[in-house]
């Protein structure tokens, strides 16, 4: 006998694609920290500096970035206010805690705490950044992949923390732009912006039909 399989595939309708946007600011003191090289600047600056060779950097912590699991990342960036700076070349390099969690990534405490951290492997380059004038917003440019890397987490769900590294990248000597905090300024404290895609495709299932 020779039989024959017959395979259908019976399609039952395109999932509708859905996009949407979420906004995410500072929301107090103890999100968004600075470093130097020795030193660890807490919760109450009014300023956050990076740059000056590859010393200075900040930290700012998001809570609660309401974007689904595995979300096509389109677009992201941060908006910062910036205060007056140097006219000098700074070079930025934008990373995220490569980590994720009801609880994690936490608040940065010290030096050691921030070292033991883990970036991603993602990153972004903020290159020859502008001098910034007093009061007035800047976007970083666009830093989608790096999102991407955390909400493809396993353990990753929507509405969990983000944290953003701004890690000065070979700046010049006494080269330095400064962003407004959340304890100066709450209304301007960093705000990180995503939007994202989810959803699409068809849905199919398979039929095998066996005859003589």
């Amino acid at each position: 006998f020779r039989y024959t399989i017959l395979t259908i595939f019976v399609l039952f309708g395109i999932s509708e694609v859905q996009s949407g946007v979420d906004s995410s600011r500072v929301s107090n003191g103890v999100e968004d920290v600075s470093r130097t090289a020795t030193q660890f600047n807490s919760t109450s600056a009014a300023n956050l500096s990076v740059g000056v060779n590859s010393d200075w950097h900040v930290a700012c912590r998001f809570l609660s970035v309401s974007v689904p699991k595995d979300s096509t990342i389109d677009s992201a960036w941060v908006t910062i206010r910036g205060v007056a700076s140097s006219d000098n070349t700074v070079n930025i390099r934008i990373y995220a805690e490569d980590t994720a969690g009801a609880s994690v990534p936490d608040s940065i405490i010290s030096l050691a705490d921030w070292d033991a951290r883990v970036y991603t492997t993602a990153y972004a380059d903020y290159n020859a950044v502008g001098t910034y004038l007093d009061n007035t917003d800047y976007r970083t440019p666009d830093i989608k992949t790096v999102i991407q890397e955390i909400v493809n987490r396993a353990d990753w769900a929507t509405g969990q923390a983000v944290q953003i590294f701004f890690k000065s990248n070979v700046s010049g000597a006494g080269a330095y732009r400064n962003i407004r905090s959340f304890d100066s300024q709450n209304a301007t404290a960093p705000l990180l912006v995503v939007w994202y895609s989810s959803g699409g495709g068809t849905d199919s299932a398979t039929v095998r039909l066996h005859s003589p």
